[in-house]
């Protein structure tokens, strides 16, 4: 029985049960770990497919239901990867199928013509990092 590798397919690598991201190369693939969260590279020859009694574990840094959301767009959108031009009728119909507007489909389309990963689809956070210091150093030691 052959693997299916695709992005958003569940499987295990080393013990851990893994979702699969895309391809890193033709040995290894960018996965996320489904218990942590992290994402990881994996060598092919590790995936093995899900023992029967196993059940998907918490997501803990890219949450669950931002994970349905990026992989659901992402295999609507596979099937058009390989057209330059797509007709706004299939965009629509693709947009209404996952909830977002036209627009929101077509910039996924381009992150993921860019990076033809899963996690190129995830909303980034707004505003700065936490633990982020603006503060000129100088400054900065004047308060500390």
């Amino acid at each position: 029985m052959a693997l299916d590798l695709t992005p958003g397919t569940v499987c295990v690598a080393n013990g851990k049960m893994i979702q699969i991201d895309g391809a890193d190369s033709l040995t290894h693939v960018r996965a996320r770990d489904v218990a942590t969260g992290a994402l990881i590279t994996v060598p092919v020859s590790r995936i093995g497919p899900i023992p029967e009694q196993t059940a998907s574990g918490d997501a803990n840094r890219v949450p669950e239901a931002e994970w349905k959301r990026c992989t659901a767009l992402a295999s609507a959108l596979a099937g058009l990867k390989d057209q330059q031009r797509v007709p706004r009728a299939d965009l629509l119909r693709i947009a209404k199928a996952n909830g977002c507007s036209l627009r929101s489909v077509q910039r996924a389309r381009t992150a993921l013509r860019k990076n033809e990963r899963v996690t190129a689809l995830l909303r980034q956070s707004r505003g700065r990092r936490q633990g982020t210091n603006c503060l000129a150093p100088s400054m900065d030691s004047l308060i500390r």
